[in-house]
């Protein structure tokens, strides 16, 4: 699939509704998506889980989780999050290198 680019600033425009059927996996995408300078875990779990009631999930990794397993859908349309390591890192969505 060819991904479509801004004309401005060349920034991938992400492909909608790719997790229409999974709520969480969604808001999570569009987060990720809406601000390619990268977030957090933390942010994503703030933004994601903002309205939950019982605060959202305990453990912060269920972030990485959640990444793990929306990586096939997104490679499937030439994209990927990735993640840098260690304190403060932050998640992306890029395109998928050949």
């Amino acid at each position: 699939m060819k991904l479509a680019h801004c004309s401005h600033c060349g920034q991938v425009i992400p492909p909608k509704d790719l997790f229409r059927d999974q709520p969480v996996k969604a808001r999570i995408y569009e987060f990720i998506a809406n601000h390619p300078q990268g977030v957090t875990r933390r942010q994503i779990m703030d933004a994601v889980w903002a309205d939950d009631p019982d605060g959202g999930p305990l453990f912060a990794n269920v972030v990485s989780v959640h990444v793990r397993h929306m990586r096939p859908i997104l490679e499937r349309e030439g994209l990927t999050i990735s993640c840098a390591k260690g304190a403060g890192a932050t998640y992306r969505l890029e395109r998928r290198a050949p």
